[in-house]
């Protein structure tokens, strides 16, 4: 990582020249130090979480619940290209509701405005019949962690040392075998539909 990635992220003068020339507004200037302190490699390709794995009726309308977006602002509307940003903050948002509820406690302001949304928008998902909206909300949170994981493997990068080796080659196997069982599972499906 650079003085810059690192200057970038925490906001503070280089005291150099290069201040002058740099885009203070830019939140790309800080991606690489955020990894880090995100413990991932500097250039780890990230996916940010989805909500594809949830019922887009009730997620679209816990999100009218949450994001109030006038009309007037159309590139946030749903078929635009900004509503991208309102599907991964609720993503987000989802995703980490069990982590932030179990670090803040249930009555912190984030995790009462996502329980509120939920129970407002009375969620539903055929996977938990006749459960409460709270307990879906919990359920999804498991689920887009999970699916997040899949998503962002963990890695290790190949250094010096014979150990690191050998963890990041037995890594790579398993994904590969999981990748291969996955792909079995898939066809034998298919061929069963035909």
């Amino acid at each position: 990582m650079t003085y810059t990635d690192v200057t970038g992220r925490s906001g503070h003068e280089s005291g150099t020249t290069l201040d002058t020339y740099e885009d203070k507004r830019n939140i790309a200037r800080g991606l690489r130090a955020a990894k880090v302190l995100s413990h991932w490699q500097p250039t780890s390709d990230v996916k940010v979480p989805k909500l594809k794995s949830l019922p887009s009726d009730s997620v679209y309308k816990m999100m009218e619940k949450l994001f109030v977006i006038s009309p007037s602002m159309k590139a946030f509307q749903q078929t635009q290209p900004l509503h991208m940003v309102l599907r991964t903050s609720m993503a987000s948002l989802i995703m980490y509701h069990n982590q932030v509820t179990d670090d803040l406690g249930p009555t912190n302001a984030i995790s009462t405005k996502v329980r509120e949304a939920a129970i407002s928008a009375n969620i539903q998902d055929e996977r938990y019949p006749n459960q409460t909206s709270d307990f879906i909300l919990h359920r999804w949170s498991d689920q887009l962690v999970k699916d997040f994981d899949i998503a962002n493997p963990d890695i290790k990068r190949v250094s010096y040392g014979m150990a690191h080796h050998t963890t990041a080659i037995n890594q790579q196997s398993t994904m590969l075998h999981q990748l291969r069982t996955d792909m079995n599972v898939m066809m034998q499906h298919l061929e069963s539909n035909e």
